[in-house]
């Protein structure tokens, strides 16, 4: 699927009148920029927003925001619409480490859930941004969430430091809810540091003035975060980060008997039938990054980054229908990735240009118990079994000023996708077959900023999306 993606808009930010500062940010141009001077419409998210909202996930700190509809399934299951769009059409990044994978259904997915907003220092949602930067799915948007880190950069040079926090909340609706979180970062200023992170809720059964108490939408979840931040030198760093994160028992509350419907104004809901139907989510990323600057102006590579990734998911879903028809489907994924960014002055202007990489093994199975235990049943795998799929991008990016209030930006990747699909289940031979196929796509960028004065950005451009199919 190709979208085009016409932008055009002005933002209007008198400094006077803010009570903040404008923050940095890089999803935009994959460069670091003030918030007002990004090309894009954008929104920075800091962690005090998520304490201040009293979130409860990470499409929840969504919310408020303009152009942003979260859609809940259920509690634990929102899904972000960014400009009407939701699920695999749009992107996910953690760290600049894409989240997306293979198994991204369309319509609304709860897989956003699955990061910690409390591990999180930051995160950056740009609008209607297109392919050219970080490939496919990003159509509605990119929201890319940055980990908390010990930002031993700023403590004071060759001394050790130790810092630490506690965080407790209980919330009061229905049958209440625990949220903990435990932090320390450690390390030598302008050297190394630490940052270790844990996460522990346990969310109560929700209670609406419609419904009343809604039985059995509690759910508990963890979450651990671990970073280490190692500069050899001034200009370069080494990161080694692991996340992990699970999630038990959670309801898809309108299928199932808890459920008793109900008449609220011009809304209805029909009653649940299902005796239950639960979801267990686990998902862990580890990578390790290397980045070198090099600060002088005729550099000819004045930044390099690279990143290798490592990423799990894992979901089981049970059904019980009735007392005689339980169902269980699951799947895994692992998906292993490689990115490198590179920038380079060039005619008066600077280049940012790069590759990335990932490959996704997926494995898929089914059971069904009719009253006697449970038996294989191929027909309802959710995905086709022993699948793989290849996602590889080629991007240049170029961004030429002219004098002080004129930019002019133009971008270009190039997209290949390959899918294999192991086994899936053929309904009129009942037998397993596979398949495969490959797409190809060339998404482009242009992009143009005028500043008549300090007060004022002016933006506008054409970008281009591009969703490669996927299992």
């Amino acid at each position: 699927m190709k979208s085009i993606l016409v932008v055009i808009a002005s933002t209007a930010f008198p400094l006077s009148a803010q009570n903040f500062l404008d923050p940095l940010i890089v999803t935009a141009t994959r460069d670091e920029i003030p918030l007002k001077l990004a090309p894009y419409s954008s929104t920075y998210f800091s962690a005090e927003d998520f304490l201040e909202n009293t979130v409860r996930t990470l499409p929840d700190a969504l919310r408020y925001t303009p152009g942003v509809l979260v859609q809940k399934t259920a509690h634990g299951q929102g899904s972000p619409f960014i400009r009407g769009f939701t699920g695999r059409q749009n992107l996910f990044l953690v760290d600049g480490v894409r989240f997306n994978n293979s198994t991204f259904r369309s319509g609304p997915v709860q897989y956003w859930n699955t990061v910690d907003p409390f591990s999180l220092d930051h995160f950056e949602l740009v609008r209607s941004q297109g392919s050219v930067l970080y490939g496919s799915d990003a159509v509605g948007g990119t929201l890319n969430a940055f980990s908390k880190y010990s930002d031993f950069e700023a403590e004071a040079e060759d001394r050790v430091f130790l810092h630490g926090s506690v965080y407790y909340e209980y919330r009061t609706n229905g049958q209440g809810s625990h949220i903990g979180r435990l932090e320390s970062q450690t390390g030598i200023g302008g050297k190394f540091g630490l940052h270790l992170g844990i996460s522990a809720k346990d969310f109560g059964d929700i209670e609406d003035s419609s419904v009343g108490l809604m039985r059995g939408t509690g759910y508990p979840e963890q979450s651990i975060d671990a970073r280490l931040d190692y500069a050899f030198t001034p200009q370069t760093t080494l990161t080694l980060t692991h996340q992990n994160f699970n999630q038990d028992k959670v309801s898809r509350w309108h299928s199932t008997l808890n459920n008793p419907g109900w008449i609220h104004g011009s809304s209805m809901a029909f009653p649940g039938t299902f005796i239950a139907r639960d979801i267990d989510q686990e998902r862990s990323l580890t990578y390790l990054r290397i980045a070198h600057e090099n600060e002088e102006e005729d550099a000819p590579l004045r930044r390099v980054t690279a990143t290798l990734s490592y990423q799990t998911t894992s979901e089981i879903e049970l059904q019980i229908r009735t007392a005689t028809d339980h169902r269980r489907q699951s799947y895994d994924v692992e998906v292993s990735g490689v990115d490198l960014e590179v920038e380079s002055p060039i005619a008066h202007g600077t280049l940012i240009y790069g590759l990335d990489h990932y490959h996704d093994s997926v494995d898929s199975t089914a059971s069904r118990d009719r009253g006697a235990g449970f038996t294989f049943d191929p027909a309802n795998r959710p995905l086709a079994d022993d699948s793989s799929y290849d996602l590889f991008g080629a991007y240049a990016q170029y961004i030429r000023p002219f004098e002080d209030k004129f930019e002019f930006t133009a971008g270009l990747r190039y997209t290949h996708a390959h899918a294999e699909l192991g086994k899936f289940f053929n309904p009129v031979t009942k037998l397993d077959q596979s398949a495969q196929s490959s797409w190809d796509d060339l998404s482009a960028s242009i992009r143009a900023t005028y500043r008549p004065d300090a007060d004022w950005v002016l933006f506008g451009g054409v970008s281009q999306a591009f969703r490669a199919p996927n299992l």
